[in-house]
């Protein structure tokens, strides 16, 4: 029983980035201004009184709180990964709870009601271990870099970097032997193993995915990997939770110019922060977008349920179709071939494989289930994304169905950035499905204040999932986000 709650707290410090400043947040939230908690609490002392009387019944409501224990809990969305790290400091967790054994109260209270603090002490204990070996990898995998040499391309921006970085291996993969870092790996260790483990002698170019929580974060990836050519996708309102302003945003994104080998930005030139930006003199600044001031345009944007054209103005002027849907997707495209076109890579070629770029997993996908289409977009989800996802979805010619908990980390733009999303909603889709969390409930009393009736609160994704496949009408499905345990249990 104790074993099981261990690991549902261990699964929520993981989904954290062992952080703890994140892990309170959750442990506040969730843990001590939930009803359940203080349940637990009330049986604790009082098998704890008769414990003392050292009375048979003791027995049995120690049970009882162990039952109790096993009923408020609730399985998590992400399972715990036994990672080299997780392994360790569940052995210092396992040294601390020997100790704790001949206090048998003490013990109780620790591992049943303070379990999270517990969990905080012996991180805060393996720190130096965990700083040691951080360095060990991060020393090994530079000594690799160096080795191997490859061009470095680093991408980043508040969102879109996973599909540009995906799009442009593709573009250069069969001219430049090419590597990628793994999955959505953004972080300093993330790369670490991408590098240790992916990057291989021979390879020409290494395309890295630079990613920040807070100020500083891509200063530490750019002086890391030293990429010579980057690639900004967009400026907006993610992780303002952490940032604060959009400014925060900007000025760190653009810590990518601290990079030693840095030569080449491409950036998105109708997102206004990067456009006015004052850039160095001495560096060469591709402009791609719609507007005027672009280096490389595009325009006469068509996009339908599943294809999408638009020409691309580079001297020439070529017309382009793709399989890559959603009208976001143009810009990550037209990023992905003004990079492949810089470093010389037959037109022809690039064109001919644009028409074929593979969607990362879980990023606007589209898969059938019978009589019902799901367009997954579960991965991650921003407020632009989002609208344009759902404009995608009003392309299907049957029911239309939205699944969401929302849109994380927005702060003080949550309120009403919710409560426009949920008047467009009500205005475009046939039915919506809310994940409940904190910002849900502004979509709901959004609902509720227009008479919207064709929604259902639901405790999980796999109730909204489920709920939503019971339509036997042909429906299209848009997943728009699917929150981590982390974001769920109140940690935002």
């Amino acid at each position: 029983m104790l074993l099981s709650e261990y690991l549902l707290e261990l699964n929520i410090f993981q989904q954290s980035g062992y952080s703890f400043k994140k892990y309170l947040k959750t442990f506040k939230k969730f843990y001590l201004l939930k009803v359940t908690s203080y349940i637990k609490l009330a049986l604790l002392i009082v098998s704890t009184i008769y414990l003392l009387k050292q009375t048979l019944i003791s027995g049995f409501l120690i049970l009882f709180l162990s039952l109790g224990i096993v009923l408020f809990n609730k399985s998590l969305i992400l399972k715990l990964k036994f990672t080299k790290r997780m392994i360790r400091l569940i052995g210092v967790i396992g040294l601390l709870n020997i100790l704790f054994v001949f206090n048998p109260i003490g013990f109780l209270v620790l591992e049943i009601y303070l379990m999270p603090l517990f969990i905080i002490l012996s991180n805060l204990l393996i720190c130096p271990v965990e700083i040691k070996i951080r360095k060990h990898y991060i020393n090994r995998a530079k000594e690799k870099l160096a080795y191997v040499n490859p061009l470095v391309i680093g991408v980043t921006g508040s969102f879109g970097k996973t599909t540009v970085k995906n799009f442009i291996y593709q573009l250069c993969k069969d001219t430049y032997i090419s590597t990628m870092s793994n999955k959505s790996y953004n972080t300093e260790m993330g790369l670490c193993l991408s590098i240790l483990k992916d990057l291989s002698f021979g390879d020409e170019i290494y395309i890295a995915e630079l990613g920040a929580t807070k100020p500083k974060d891509i200063k530490k990836l750019a002086t890391f990997v030293n990429p010579t050519i980057g690639v900004i996708t967009d400026i907006g309102f993610q992780h303002l939770e952490t940032f604060k302003t959009v400014e925060n945003i900007l000025k760190t994104k653009l810590e990518i110019l601290m990079s030693q080998n840095i030569k080449t930005l491409i950036i998105n030139s109708d997102n206004i922060y990067l456009n006015e930006f004052n850039y160095p003199k001495e560096l060469n600044v591709i402009r791609v977008g719609q507007n005027n001031k672009a280096n490389i345009r595009y325009t006469n944007v068509k996009y339908f349920f599943d294809h999408t054209t638009f020409d691309i103005l580079d001297n020439n002027i070529y017309h382009v179709e793709t399989n890559v849907v959603g009208i976001h997707n143009v810009l990550n495209i037209m990023l992905a071939y003004t990079l492949a076109s810089y470093l010389g890579i037959n037109k022809t070629l690039i064109l001919d494989k644009i028409k074929n770029l593979e969607m990362p997993k879980n990023r606007l996908e589209i898969k059938q289930y019978n009589q019902h289409t799901v367009i997954d977009n579960s991965f991650n989800s921003n407020v632009v994304g989002f609208y344009n996802n759902v404009s995608l979805l009003t392309l299907a010619n049957n029911y239309k169905v939205v699944i969401t908990p929302g849109v994380v980390e927005l702060k003080k733009q949550s309120k009403d950035e919710h409560i426009k999303l949920a008047r467009h909603l009500m205005n475009n889709v046939n039915f919506i499905y809310l994940i409940k969390n904190k910002n849900t409930i502004y979509m709901q009393d959004e609902f509720d204040k227009n008479h919207f009736k064709n929604y259902y609160l639901c405790d999980s994704f796999n109730m909204a999932f489920n709920n939503a496949f019971k339509n036997e009408q042909p429906s299209t499905i848009l997943i728009e986000n699917d929150l981590t345990d982390y974001y769920m249990n109140g940690g935002i």
